[in-house]
């Protein structure tokens, strides 16, 4: 969960910085980009929680309740994010697209594990069935 936890530290420092000292890249003037990048962080969030509630998990498979887990915890951390920003951050303004890019992120990367997962399951299964 240690990877995760430091993860939400480095959302929170990034969606916490005063606008005026986010860097004036070129690709950061792309109209929406920080949608994507809402997506992203939060798409490896997603995939860091769920890993940790899968290794902390004694059962050793991959369950439903670590899935449902890890996309409620990214989900309600997007909204906190969002919250935080609209009423306690000075020049920052959290807003429902970010939300919604918060929680899409966190859902694509738990399926991603997830699928994963489940494919690394079958091509076990197919080798146990082909020895």
């Amino acid at each position: 969960m240690l990877p995760g936890l430091v993860w939400a530290v480095v959302i929170f420092v990034v969606i916490s910085l005063p606008p005026e000292n986010i860097p004036q890249a070129p690709l950061l003037q792309v109209p929406h980009i920080d949608k994507a990048i809402h997506f992203f962080m939060f798409a490896v969030f997603g995939v860091l929680v769920l890993l940790g509630l899968h290794k902390k998990s004694t059962a050793g498979s991959l369950s439903l309740k670590h899935i449902t887990m890890a996309v409620i915890a990214g989900s309600a951390y997007g909204i906190l994010t969002e919250s935080i920003q609209y009423c306690c951050l000075p020049g920052r303004h959290g807003n429902v697209p970010d939300v919604l890019a918060n929680i899409f992120g966190t859902v694509f990367g738990v399926f991603v594990i997830a699928m994963a997962y489940m494919t690394s399951i079958r091509k076990d299964d197919i080798k146990d069935q082909k020895s």
